[in-house]
């Protein structure tokens, strides 16, 4: 309302105001969940929601204390990781159009660059048309048998469970027949090892 020296008094249409002093919720996954990645750079997927309309930025961290510029809300991002191997945290914290910054959500992922290392190789069970390869790893790896008639090998037979005892048959193999062969062990993150050339006869 507004009042004149002469006593003369407007009083003004209504206007509405919407108090928001609840902050937004949000979630983060890295690379869609992934356990493991050999590479510090990594793919966010997020997702924020708030009560009084649209979530209007966010913005990153690896320690939870300093965070990256804010950058308009979406449902990815890009992020690097901190060097080093071992568990990795990226905490994510998103705003509302009234300014109000949520708690930090959070998502875990191991930084892993070193291969398995590959041991213990044997072949057993040699018949005139199978045998088995076994090795083992240092850590749960995939199970792959690249084998053939020349080092170019050519057939491949796997195994994709993480484990760190490896047993792979190879059946079909022709009568008294030498045949190359090579093992190969990828880890969760994605780091793989491979053997030298070795060589088996069937009977």
């Amino acid at each position: 309302r507004a009042r004149d020296a002469a006593g003369n008094t407007a009083t003004s249409s209504s206007v509405r105001v919407t108090v928001d002093n609840q902050p937004p919720s949000g979630a983060v996954v890295i690379n869609n969940g992934a356990v493991a990645t050999n590479s510090r750079s990594v793919a966010l997927g997020l997702s924020a929601t708030d009560a009084q309309g649209p979530v209007a930025q966010m913005r990153f961290s690896n320690t939870g204390g300093s965070y990256s510029t804010p950058q308009a809300y979406a449902t990815g991002a890009a992020w690097t990781v901190t060097a080093g191997s071992g568990k990795k945290t990226v905490y994510a914290q998103f705003r509302d159009a009234a300014g109000n910054w949520s708690a930090a959500a959070t998502a875990t992922i191991v930084l892993d660059t070193t291969a398995p290392t590959i041991s213990r190789q044997t072949t057993t069970g040699i018949t005139s048309s199978s045998a088995t390869i076994t090795w083992a790893t240092n850590e749960p790896a995939t199970s792959q048998v690249n084998y053939g008639l020349t080092t170019s090998y050519g057939q491949t037979a796997t195994v994709t469970t993480l484990l760190t005892s490896h047993s792979v048959t190879l059946n079909g193999l022709t009568t008294r027949t030498t045949y190359n062969y090579r093992v190969r062990s990828k880890d969760a993150a994605g780091n793989e090892a491979v053997s030298g050339g070795n060589r088996l006869t069937t009977k």
